[in-house]
């Protein structure tokens, strides 16, 4: 018994050594692995260090449960002015004002928005900081939750949107100025789509129709039109151009008056880039004076061309120096023996007495002493004149 102890201890010590051998090999290829697979997350841990370096945003990571951040890039140090170091040391309240602009705790507000992140929701709000130097500065904050088995964490993505806002009141500020200018002035403005859809109106206009803006804009002004008036302006609009942007026409409107009113308007087409036009500017000038004291003149004319036509006297009125003929009745050229047409010529072209001139066309003298009187505003009466007619007929009329 003793031999074949002797025996096994003899075959089981070159086992043992092979096992050890074997499990010490494993050991230093573990510890190989190990130490490829920390390497990796080292070179992992960098590159997302450069990554969140070199992103525009401020981010940073918090740990809910102890409010404070455990990583930060290099915009959330020049946002805030602290070294990383101490941003580590910080939370959500040390980098807040206690009250936000609309009167609410910003523990309260913060600790709403970050419940959302918590429970799966991405929200995105407006957020006012507070830097190093105790300065308020309004940003844009996006949460979301970041998977990890042993804390609760949430990723905020900072934008500091200063520049934005300067921008925004700047042309807040520039609407406002514009507004006030057009609201002054006493030209109903009409800014309009090519439907007739209204986009923009003044205070002028809002006045002469007795509407007020908001139950105007967005409504279609051409439904509001007689068909014949519709069409009309359709074509206008048809005939906007770069080339031909702007067309001026007369529209006789009710508005907000007992008698209707004549509105002159001044279209001006706005195209794009493609040269598409995609909006018309309006300016509306109240004529109505001009446009009645112009109808009146043309009434006036009509009733003296009228009793002119009626008079059995023939009837002429010329204009000096040159003695063009404005106007002569019926009576007039058939003394004279001429047509309507001929009345585009001047009196030294017609048959009014005198010797005959130069190659035969028989005319008034103008630098006659009768003439000059008469072109002077003297009154003449009882002068007999001898008329030359192109019929070779000679007449006699008294004037």
């Amino acid at each position: 018994m003793e031999s074949v102890t002797l025996s096994l201890q003899t075959l089981l010590v070159p086992v043992l050594a092979a096992v050890s051998l074997l499990l010490g090999i494993g050991v230093l290829a573990g510890r190989g692995r190990l130490k490829k697979l920390q390497g990796a997350l080292r070179d992992r841990e960098r590159q997302l260090r450069r990554s969140m370096d070199n992103t525009p945003e401020a981010l940073m990571i918090l740990d809910v449960t102890r409010d404070r951040f455990t990583v930060v890039n290099e915009r959330t140090v020049q946002l805030f002015g602290w070294p990383a170091e101490k941003l580590l040391q910080m939370g959500v309240a040390d980098v807040s004002p206690p009250y936000q602009p609309d009167g609410r705790a910003s523990s309260t507000a913060a600790g709403a928005v970050i419940q959302k992140a918590v429970e799966g929701g991405e929200p995105v709000f407006p957020w006012v900081h507070l830097n190093a130097a105790g300065e308020s500065v309004p940003c844009e904050v996006r949460l979301v939750r970041i998977p990890d088995e042993e804390r609760v964490l949430v990723r905020g993505s900072v934008v500091d949107i200063s520049e934005r806002l300067r921008a925004d009141n700047e042309l807040r500020r520039s609407k406002e100025r514009y507004r006030t200018v057009v609201d002054a002035q006493r030209e109903l403005l009409l800014r309009w789509l090519p439907d007739g859809t209204r986009t923009f109106v003044n205070r002028a206009y809002c006045r002469f129709f007795g509407r007020p803006e908001e139950e105007l804009l967005g409504t279609n002004f051409l439904s509001e039109l007689e068909a014949e008036e519709r069409a009309r302006i359709q074509r206008n609009v048809a005939a906007l151009s770069t080339d031909n942007p702007l067309i001026v026409s007369e529209v006789r409107v009710s508005g907000d008056h007992e008698e209707p009113c004549w509105l002159e308007w001044s279209d001006t087409g706005l195209f794009d880039d493609q040269g598409r036009l995609v909006e018309i500017q309006a300016i509306g000038r109240n004529v109505t004076e001009r446009r009645n004291a112009r109808d009146k003149l043309e009434y006036t004319r009509s009733l003296l061309t009228a009793a002119l036509e009626q008079s059995p006297a023939g009837i002429a009125i010329a204009a000096a120096p040159d003695g063009r003929i404005h106007l002569a009745n019926q009576a007039m050229m058939d003394i004279l023996g001429v047509t309507r047409e001929s009345l585009k010529e001047t009196l030294d072209q017609l048959p009014l007495g005198g010797p005959p001139r130069a190659g035969g066309t028989a005319g008034i003298d103008q630098d006659s002493p009768l003439c000059q009187a008469l072109f002077a505003g003297e009154v003449r009466r009882d002068v007999e004149l001898r008329i030359q007619r192109p019929d070779g007929q000679e007449r006699w009329a008294s004037i």
